[in-house]
């Protein structure tokens, strides 16, 4: 038997290479060949001889710089073999890299996808088995076990590999494989991963837990290991954040059928804004948000003081470095530290290593394992094994004794049922198995045991008692993961559109036209159509009462714009695609959109009505508060009642906001009053229809800017009206407590009525989260 190998790219990603076995009297005169990984590069007609034949193909896992020339070297419909993992993520993996990657893909290359998870026979004395890799998700190395004249010889490729678990699926088995003879060493390293992606992890967790807005952005397949770690930390440690996940990852994850119910899935999205919520987690891919969905999000959410985007590169790739949220970057490729990589070979023992995914002069770095060490720059074939011999490379000087190959060739094979690892996927996630210091997070986001949590929340009840304050279980269960100086996350503004002068500021008007199905560039040309119409009937009107007396001047005929001058331009900043979903306009009576509840009977529903049972008659006597309050934060607070079907009223919702709001405010922990930012936008429209609006603002003294009116005309279609007044005697024994707040020297509040809708905001922020 005499055995070698070819580096299939060392000037690509050197990470593929093809193993020859060479017998004396090879059956159909021809020699099988095995070719590892497919990377960039590949070439086989430059490596094949005419007497070879490729026997298989073993792929290590699904990244595409080991599948990138799958197809191109696929022949004779040889059997590709994976992982099952790794073979139920190809066909959604390759579907992707064809349409975005420009790779080819065949239906007798998809055919020949065989997972395997035993002893698979690919000729005669040659068989494979898979072991586990850690990496990825689905990651395998592969056992080669070559059987001639009795004698066995073990050849063990890595691939890609980490000594702790994936996303539930067992990392590199070091200490469970047989005797190695030869081991393709997969060489790529990086140093404190597990370090670098625990810090990851506790900038996630810290983001999300004050409430802010958090993107991460990361390559697909990393994207499900993430959430794995982010969905069984979040049930670990009791906290209240959804993780969302969108694009490819959410394909992958599905695909793997993974069960987290804090994990919500957005395959396919309509509006970026609809993916990112106060407080929750989003995940999506590329791992720079310069492109698809990644980049669709980031433009979403990067004027948002309040947002954070964790970047997470494996690739190399320049990360963004300034937005207007706060922004991180961490490196995140899954390889082992260069102390790791010296403990295998310690372990494992092998006579020969071939260095493997790094290239020349670095691969040179590994010549002091104790092994003979290949690492050459080129295709050439090299001999490992010949004649019952391991050799040694000829530009290697050996002055040792004899070699002694006994440790992988065994008569019979003594080793023949060695029990090897599975790859089965663990049920109960292991953070310590994944590399995961959970005390370092626990500690970061000042998390302490159950029974210290259970003390700080009977101490929270009991100054609230003493206060002669209700604290609602919200309020108190959000304490719990918060120091004592800590505040509560304050509700925050949902950037909803960018379009290009400044709308607002309004509490409200982002939720309201984000709960509004038709897009805010439709409302405003329905109101701009509106008003150009009431505009020309009263020019129509004065110009008939005055006819009599005045002249009719020429040069006025086009002040009001003919209808073909009118562009509709619907534009956003990234020209998102159209996906699978679309949202959906109704009308009202009057024509205008009509707000819609996909999660109501026919998905027609109004906003509730409002409970007007406690408005005052002018006979009524009963001491009661009157406010006057925002109508949009009114019909906020209402939509959101009638979705979560509770039995509150709006008077009674407000009074509960009050009354957990003043008891945060006498412990010095409610949120600080910032200023609502404006809603920047952008509107796209003829030279005609802008001076038809100006004409509207200078004839109508209510309108100083084109901000007042398209305000007012979003007002007026998302039937906000006035500001509404309310009678609430329930309030009556908080005034003096809500006065006194107001009168505060150093208070940020301008009256009860600024008091009850920071009470009420916050409020809507803890219950209606995802709403």
């Amino acid at each position: 038997m005499r055995i070698s190998y070819h580096h299939a790219n060392p000037q690509d990603g050197n990470e593929s290479f093809l193993i020859r076995f060479e017998r004396e009297t090879p059956p159909d005169d021809e020699t099988p060949c095995i070719l590892v990984d497919a990377g960039s590069g590949v070439n086989l007609e430059r490596l094949l001889r005419p007497t070879d034949r490729l026997v298989a193909i073993c792929l290590t896992h699904a990244h595409f710089d080991h599948y990138a020339e799958l197809t191109t070297s696929h022949r004779d419909s040889v059997p590709i073999y994976t992982s099952p993992t790794t073979a139920m993520l190809l066909e959604e993996v390759l579907a992707v890299a064809s349409a975005e990657q420009g790779i080819v893909t065949t239906p007798e290359t998809m055919s020949a996808i065989e997972p395997i998870d035993d002893w698979v026979t690919v000729t005669e004395g040659i068989e494979i088995h898979p072991v586990p890799a850690g990496h990825t998700p689905g990651a395998v190395g592969f056992l080669i076990r070559v059987t001639e004249n009795g004698d066995t010889i073990r050849l063990l490729t890595t691939g890609d590999f980490s000594l702790t678990d994936v996303a539930g699926y067992p990392g590199f088995p070091t200490d469970d494989l047989p005797p190695i003879g030869a081991l393709f060493l997969t060489a790529s390293v990086q140093e404190e991963f597990s370090e670098e992606l625990t810090e990851a992890l506790i900038r996630i967790l810290e983001a999300a837990n004050r409430g802010s807005t958090t993107l991460v952005t990361v390559s697909a397949l990393s994207g499900v290991h993430l959430s794995y770690l982010l969905a069984a930390l979040v049930d670990e440690l009791a906290l209240e954040i959804p993780i969302r996940l969108v694009g490819q990852v959410a394909k992958l994850y599905a695909t793997l059928e993974y069960e987290f119910p804090q994990v919500e899935l957005s395959p396919t999205f309509d509006n970026p804004r609809t993916c990112l919520q106060v407080g929750g987690i989003t995940i999506a891919g590329p791992e720079t948000p310069t492109e698809r969905s990644s980049a669709h999000l980031f433009a979403a959410l990067k004027k948002d003081p309040n947002g954070c985007l964790v970047q997470l590169i494996g690739s190399g790739a320049p990360p963004v470095l300034t937005a207007g949220c706060t922004v991180y970057d961490f490196q995140f490729s899954n390889h082992p530290a260069r102390s790791e990589l010296e403990h295998v070979v310690k372990t494992l023992t092998p006579i020969e290593t071939v260095i493997i995914h790094r290239h020349g002069g670095g691969a040179k770095e590994f010549n002091h394992l104790e092994s003979c060490v290949w690492s050459p720059p080129d295709t050439d074939e090299h001999v490992l094994y010949e004649d019952g011999q391991w050799q040694t490379p000829p530009w290697m000087n050996w002055s040792g004794p004899p070699r002694n190959h006994s440790r992988s060739l065994m008569i019979g094979d003594l080793f023949g049922e060695f029990p090897l690892p599975s790859l089965i996927r663990v049920s109960t996630p292991d953070l310590e198995a994944e590399g995961i210091d959970l005390n370092r997070i626990k500690t970061a986001l000042h998390i302490t045991d159950e029974s210290t949590v259970e003390l700080q929340r009977t101490v929270s009840e009991s100054e609230a008692a003493s206060n002669g304050t209700a604290v609602s279980p919200e309020i108190t269960a959000m304490k719990s993961t918060q120091t004592d100086t800590e505040a509560p996350a304050a509700p925050q503004r949902i950037d909803t559109v960018d379009i290009g002068f400044e709308l607002g500021p309004d509490p409200g008007l982002d939720e309201l036209l984000v709960a509004a199905n038709p897009s805010p560039l439709t409302l405003i040309d329905e109101f701009a159509r509106d008003q150009l119409k009431a505009a020309s009937s009263q020019d129509s009107n004065e110009e008939s009462e005055s006819s009599a007396t005045a002249t009719t001047d020429p040069s006025q005929s086009d002040a009001s714009p003919n209808s073909k001058d009118i562009v509709d331009t619907e534009e956003t900043e990234d020209n998102e695609p159209a996906v699978d979903t679309h949202d959906v306009v109704t009308k009202n009576e009057t024509g205008q959109p009509a707000l819609v509840d996909a999660a109501t009977d026919g998905g027609t529903s109004k906003a509730a009505p409002r409970d007007d049972t406690h408005t005052p008659s002018t006979t009524d006597t009963t001491p009661s508060v009157e406010l006057t309050l925002d109508p949009l934060l009114v019909t906020l607070v209402e939509q959101s009642i009638a979705r979560s079907a509770t039995a509150d009223c709006l008077e009674t919702f407000i009074v509960t906001a009050v009354e957990d709001y003043l008891g945060l405010l006498l412990r010095d922990e409610a949120p600080a009053q910032e200023t609502t930012d404006a809603l920047d936008v952008g509107l796209s429209v003829s030279p005609a229809l802008e001076q038809a609006l100006i004409d509207v603002i200078d004839a109508d003294d209510r309108f100083t800017s084109l901000s007042d009116l398209v305000v007012s005309g979003l007002l007026a279609v998302l039937d906000g009206g006035d500001d509404q007044t309310l009678s609430v005697s329930e309030l009556v024994p908080y005034q003096s407590l809500l006065t006194a707040v107001v009168e505060n020297a150093d208070s940020a509040f301008e009256s009860i009525e600024s008091v009850v809708e920071a009470a009420v905001l916050l409020r809507l922020t803890i219950e209606y989260p995802d709403k």
